[in-house]
């Protein structure tokens, strides 16, 4: 089949990047000729892996010279609202994140419009399917490869190579700086746990500076001088390698994913295929991918200004409580084969072949060519 994938440019190191680029080499391998889309490229076309990437400002004339028997969307759906102004003569199909609670009124009709819906969770297919009606809808989950991400032997001289005390504690977090991934709740619970312990740090792989906040003022302001650390040049477009993402999981002693919402949530396979005891809040996605001991209570709910979407905040005293516990009892809750073993039914090896079947495979027929024009 020809097959356009739109995502994130597939050599970027935001989570977008990985796993379109996991979709786009399993297409390809499975036969099928690939054509990426991604916002955003200093340049018309490009190669990557291969194949090329084309500017998503080229998409309409993409689809008239190519011809696709599939266009696959991996995203946010805001960023591609225009698609329902092509006239449809391919399959859609839509790998969807839904964040939290509620599905805005101008993404029902692009879900509605899919030939088939490929949710990240059952939290979201149970979301979709409230508010909208897709020809055929599945759940496949993100993938990690445990390959990239494995448990690294000796912590403690690890820790020393990265100017970090031997006996150190250390709390993580690895994401995007931006309001959804709730980082104030992290420092002001890191905060309350770390008073009178002198060996805690607070690692965050996040830019200092992006859409949310700025870091440094942050520290001072909960007065965590010293206690912060962060990846010093870290973008999210560059971020870093996967060798490089494996040593600083591995620094961690508690990973922690406080957000809002999340679509998914990589990092909670990622820390846990590193062996690494992983916290989140008890919402969305992350309610899928943890058992409840592991879930960060809600303090209260929101709704999001113009989406309208459903939000958590999270408890940050429970959040304190969990992570004083792991410190205390350390020797209960360092099972790193444990968490790396829960995690292996999320290997890339085994969701490819899951999601390339289902990008692919119809259980309708298709309906005749019709426009595609958003309603009002």
């Amino acid at each position: 089949m020809k097959i356009i994938t739109i995502s994130d440019f597939p050599g970027f190191r935001t989570g977008y990047g990985r796993v379109i680029r996991m979709i786009n080499r399993g297409l390809i391998d499975a036969g099928h000729t690939v054509i990426g889309v991604a916002q955003g490229l200093q340049t018309t076309v490009c190669v990557y892996d291969d194949y090329s990437v084309y500017d998503y400002r080229e998409l309409q004339t993409l689809i008239n010279i190519f011809n696709p028997d599939i266009v696959f969307l991996l995203g946010d759906l805001y960023r591609y609202q225009n698609i329902q102004m092509i006239n449809k003569n391919f399959r859609l199909v839509g790998y969807i994140p839904v964040d939290g609670e509620y599905i805005p009124y101008n993404y029902r009709n692009l879900i509605n419009k899919m030939d088939k819906a490929i949710a990240f969770t059952e939290f979201g297919k149970n979301e979709i399917l409230k508010y909208t009606q897709p020809q055929e809808i599945v759940v496949v989950p993100h993938g990690v490869d445990l390959n990239a991400f494995t448990i690294l032997p000796h912590k403690n001289v690890l820790k020393k190579a990265h100017n970090l005390p031997e006996d150190s504690f250390v709390v993580g977090f690895v994401g995007r700086n931006q309001q959804r991934k709730n980082i104030p709740a992290l420092m002001e619970a890191f905060k309350k746990f770390s008073e009178g312990k002198d060996n805690t740090y607070l690692y965050l792989h996040t830019p200092t500076v992006e859409v949310g906040w700025n870091i440094l003022e942050l520290s001072v302001y909960y007065e965590l001088k010293g206690k912060v650390l962060t990846t010093a040049g870290y973008t999210p477009n560059t971020g870093l390698d996967d060798e490089g993402m494996n040593i600083i999981y591995n620094l961690f002693d508690v990973f922690v994913l406080p957000s809002m919402g999340e679509g998914f949530g990589l990092p909670i396979l990622e820390a846990q295929a590193c062996g690494v005891y992983t916290l989140a809040t008890d919402w969305s996605a992350c309610r899928d991918l943890l058992p409840p001991e592991q879930r960060i209570r809600i303090g209260a709910k929101f709704t999001i200004p113009h989406w309208n979407v459903v939000h958590a905040l999270i408890d940050v005293d429970d959040l304190a409580e969990k992570i004083d516990k792991a410190y205390r009892n350390f020797d209960l809750y360092n099972k790193p084969t444990e968490y790396r073993e829960r995690v292996s039914e999320y290997s890339w090896e085994k969701i490819i072949p899951k999601l390339i079947y289902e990008i692919t495979a119809f259980s309708k027929p298709m309906e005749e060519p019709y426009p595609y024009y958003a309603e009002v």
